[in-house]
């Protein structure tokens, strides 16, 4: 969300910032009126808000005054590589809080001889300002910037009191805000494990480590056959299996990898012997990344036990209705659960041909013709959507 206009010019008292800064948190909006407050506090006529989650852009917002769209366009386009102040300081080693004024980074003699001030800032009139990192967490990006004319001067002594006593409670606000967003990204995993109740669901980093697991989950890796926990970490009992569970996590969280690619699927081995568990790994967050983002993390993991049979079709019914056999109605939630022909052979320990027999006589008795017919057919009867 970018907004260019002009600052109100009623000033915010600093406890009403403070209190736009928690309100922000329920009414999205208030970010742009504090950002409003901000400015107009600290004598500035351009300001920025920005909190970045790298992708999942539907948590990220970005809030501007005083900037022309189109300067933020040339900015990202033209300028950012040739920031002055931004490539003179390391804004990873500076502290949360802490504030950096303009003139501190670089004097006005080199500020106004580089191309980037002759060229940019000049003519939006920026000159004297001040920044600040709002969060320390390495996913998650949050700034404020603030500027305004030569004529105006730097920064007094009684603006930087104003941001001293608000920032405390907003890098609070930013970490709530984090908090929030993670908590609906694990929801929405949530949900889409409650539609597979008898499958494994787990929101995970990239480096394996559980954020959400549902009740599957923990069975199945409690039960350590194949796959188990590795401290807070889900992890495969044989190490060639690890490796390309870590090699599937490293690859769905990586950027590059393009919008909407298809899950990884992988074969887990049973310590056992049993059928393996079959391991679909997809991006668990949007593949596109807002500008100026870190590189992050998710990934959504699905377990399946090929030797459990699944609730989410009633092969009583099944039966009933179709008149089946045992082994068609179970092939029938085999691929309800996401197995091939293949994986079903390999769970129920026959051929392939005779599985091939099975589903062409599971075909004739349902009246279908493709196996994605007889998973929509029987998820209708066990009361799912189609």
């Amino acid at each position: 969300m970018l907004r260019g206009m002009q600052p109100r010019s009623a000033a915010y008292s600093g406890d009403e910032l403070i209190q736009l800064a928690y309100e922000a948190l329920e009414r999205p909006d208030a970010w742009q009126e504090l950002l409003d407050g901000i400015v107009a506090a600290t004598g500035r006529t351009q300001g920025l808000l920005s909190v970045i989650y790298p992708g999942r852009s539907e948590y990220s917002f970005q809030v501007s005054i005083g900037a022309p769209p189109e300067a933020l366009r040339e900015y990202a386009e033209r300028w950012h590589g040739e920031d002055i102040w931004a490539t003179r300081v390391d804004p990873f080693q500076v502290p949360v809080g802490k504030i950096l004024l303009s003139q501190d980074i670089c004097p006005d003699e080199i500020l106004e001889a580089s191309d980037y001030y002759r060229e940019f800032l000049a003519r939006y009139r920026w000159h004297y300002g001040a920044g600040v990192r709002l969060s320390g967490q390495a996913h998650q990006m949050a700034v404020l910037t603030v500027n305004g004319p030569k004529e105006s001067g730097p920064l007094k002594s009684h603006h930087v009191d104003v941001l001293n006593r608000l920032l405390p409670h907003l890098c609070r606000a930013v970490r709530v805000h984090e908090a929030m967003a993670d908590l609906r990204q694990q929801s929405a995993a949530a949900i889409h494990a409650a539609s597979r109740p008898d499958d494994g669901v787990a929101l995970t980093t990239s480096e394996g480590r559980l954020l959400y697991g549902n009740a599957a989950v923990s069975r199945i890796l409690e039960e350590a056959d194949g796959l188990r926990y590795r401290g807070t970490a889900l992890s495969a009992c044989h190490p060639e299996d690890q490796e390309d569970i870590q090699a599937a996590l490293r690859e769905v969280t990586e950027a590059r990898r393009g919008p909407n690619p298809a899950p990884i699927r992988l074969s887990i081995r049973r310590q056992s012997g049993g059928a393996p568990y079959l391991v679909f790994v997809q991006a668990g967050t949007p593949a596109s990344t807002p500008p100026m983002s870190l590189a992050l993390p998710t990934a959504l993991v699905t377990l399946i036990d090929p030797a459990r049979d699944s609730t989410a079709v009633d092969t009583a019914m099944l039966r009933q209705a179709y008149h089946l056999s045992g082994s068609e109605a179970r092939l029938a939630a085999q691929l309800v659960a996401g197995l091939t022909p293949k994986d079903a052979a390999e769970a129920s320990g026959v051929a392939i041909s005779t599985i091939r027999t099975q589903l062409r006589s599971l075909f004739a008795k349902t009246g279908c013709s493709r196996q994605s017919e007889v998973v929509k057919l029987a998820l209708r009867m066990a009361g799912h959507k189609s």
